[in-house]
């Protein structure tokens, strides 16, 4: 990464930085841009050279989450089959924490709408990205768009239910779970027409 890619990726994560910590102590509702670019100590024309909104700060801070994520869609430790991968597990305990900030659905105003279609969007192309590097489309017995998007619903069910408040078990059990469940879709698509594995 070249010098100037990296002060933009510092810069991004000095605001991202900025807005979390504005949300442990105000509503999403209340921060404004000038708050979160005074906490962040940096300029507001510094923070309209890499979003045009919060919202665009919350958006960026879950793109980098999603990327990062090791879901384990197929793979298991040999030593522990039974483990979730770490980085399932990582992101599941920030999605618990989410729920402990003043960032629920109903307090996002105006901007609900709009960070739920990028995040669900960007959630998806992560899980598509990483589906594609395990699967061979026309091998398929489903579409690895489908697929992608089948998977996304359950992580859009538990980031939805810890944004209000209702996260239903602790990360480490949901994410045994979740990995039980992509994984059996994932087997599924390597299905033969003859009803074996390849």
């Amino acid at each position: 990464m070249e010098r100037g890619q990296r002060q933009v990726q510092r810069s991004k994560q000095a605001f991202i930085t900025a807005l979390v910590a504005l949300l442990r102590q105000t509503p999403y509702r209340d921060i404004t841009i000038d708050q979160i670019a005074a906490h962040a100590n940096l300029g507001r024309s510094t923070f309209y050279r890499h979003f045009q909104s919060k919202a665009d700060v919350l958006v960026e801070m879950h793109k980098e989450l999603f990327a990062r994520a090791e879901l384990g869609l197929l793979a298991t430790n040999p030593e522990a089959p039974n483990l979730p991968p770490p980085g399932l597990v990582r992101m599941l305990e920030l999605f618990k924490q989410a729920g402990a900030l003043p960032v629920s659905l109903t307090r996002l105003g105006d901007d609900a709408d709009y960070l739920l279609r990028q995040t669900s969007q960007l959630l998806h192309n992560a899980i598509e990205e990483q589906l594609r590097q395990l699967l061979v489309e026309a091998e398929s017995t489903i579409p690895v768009p489908i697929l992608a998007q089948s998977i996304t619903g359950v992580y859009l069910w538990v980031l939805h239910g810890a944004l209000e408040g209702q996260f239903p078990f602790a990360p480490h059990e949901l994410a045994t779970t979740i990995q039980r469940l992509q994984r059996a879709l994932v087997h599924e698509t390597l299905r033969k027409e003859d009803g074996k594995h390849e």
